[in-house]
């Protein structure tokens, strides 16, 4: 493994030699889309939607008590009769528990959640400024409680470099240079 003075940098993926330089990829993980599972149920209030999202970020916050998130999230909601609106969709909470007034008459169709991490981030790097989830298509119109288990929202994700034909130019058998630093090999 090859170090940094600073520290050290580790990523998974594939690699190849082209004359002096390695080229790095990591095709494992290119899409910023997630895989959720959705509980829904009603509680007959018709007039609020309730989320809870819970991931392995927001599970480290309430084991710990962190009340100070480093991410934040966004809700795309499409109504049946209405599209994208754009007025709940653009309003950012700052914890996985959001209570949202629904629009009078507005069928909810199907929703999307949006994290993104703060500029007080805690992991090393951030790997990526947005990570969606397929749209999940709300199965009744009288359903206003969703628990969205979000199981590959960790704090490594979010961290993770993704690289697409990085170049790391190599200088001698124990020296590398790579985005401006020189990496040595112990």
């Amino acid at each position: 493994m090859f170090f940094r003075k600073e520290g050290s940098l580790s990523s998974s993926g594939i690699w190849s030699i082209e004359r002096d330089l390695l080229c790095l990829s990591t095709p494992q993980i290119k899409s910023p889309v997630l895989e959720t599972s959705v509980k829904e149920q009603s509680n007959g209030q018709r007039d609020t939607l309730f989320f809870t999202l819970k991931n392995p970020i927001e599970g480290f916050y309430k084991k710990n008590g962190i009340r100070n998130r480093d991410i934040y999230y966004k809700i795309s909601i499409y109504g049946a009769n209405t599209g994208l609106m754009d007025n709940l969709s653009s309003q950012s909470y700052d914890n996985g528990n959001i209570k949202i007034v629904r629009p009078k008459g507005v069928i909810l169709d199907k929703f999307s959640v949006n994290a993104y991490p703060k500029s007080n981030f805690g992991g090393r790097n951030i790997g990526i400024k947005e990570i969606d989830t397929y749209e999940y298509h709300v199965k009744e119109e009288t359903s206003n409680l969703f628990e969205v288990n979000i199981p590959g929202l960790s704090c490594e994700y979010m961290t993770y470099i993704r690289l697409n034909r990085d170049f790391v130019r190599i200088i001698n058998n124990t020296k590398l240079e790579w985005d401006g630093f020189f990496y040595m090999k112990q």
